[in-house]
């Protein structure tokens, strides 16, 4: 089977399936730290876009009521 990636699930199947439990967890764990970042970073990003539209909207009133 050359060319194809096996899936973490079956993966993490076969882990429980020959009682690599150890192992198992720890790839559990590196899926939910690598979802978290993601999510994180996610987040982060659409705070700094919220900011910057805040910024805009202030600016663009600060401009009305001078003008």
């Amino acid at each position: 089977m050359a060319g194809s990636e096996s899936s973490p699930a079956s993966l993490l199947q076969l882990y429980v399936d020959y009682g690599r439990y150890a192992e198992a967890t720890n790839l559990l764990l590196e899926y939910f730290d690598s979802v978290a970042s993601v999510v994180s970073s996610r987040i982060f990003h659409l705070m700094s876009l919220l900011a910057y539209e805040s910024c805009l909207q202030n600016l663009f009133r600060t401009c009305i009521t001078s003008c």
